[in-house]
């Protein structure tokens, strides 16, 4: 195979203030070939996105310097391609539509039922 002929790995930009989170988010997706940057703080992660190219942006709902929708309307602003997931394990139905509305491609609350889920 000609090495020109690999595609670049999708670069993920994880935001969550906790440490924890983004190692064991940045190790698994690592394992399965996306290329992946964490920050606990959304300011370095707007700093990040100021100087380089990602794909994804996914970020949780509550961090503590400022709310998931001011991060991602700032991204945003800043890459008009990138795309948005937040990720939360409080998350409402109010929540979930301000995501979409803000411009999120997902909202993903892991403890939520499932439809079909008895």
């Amino acid at each position: 195979m000609n090495p020109s002929d690999t595609k670049p790995a999708v670069r993920l930009l994880i935001v969550d203030d906790e440490e924890s989170q983004i190692k064991a988010l940045c190790d698994l997706l690592r394992e399965h070939g996306y290329e992946t940057v964490g920050f606990s703080s959304a300011e370095a992660g707007l700093d990040a996105l100021r100087q380089s190219k990602f794909d994804l942006l996914l970020c949780d709902l509550g961090m503590l310097e400022i709310d998931a929708m001011a991060l991602l309307r700032s991204a945003f602003e800043m890459d008009s391609d990138l795309a948005g997931v937040i990720m939360t394990g409080q998350g409402t139905i109010e929540t979930a539509a301000e995501a979409m509305k803000t411009g999120a491609v997902d909202f993903i609350q892991p403890d939520a039922p499932r439809v079909g889920d008895a």
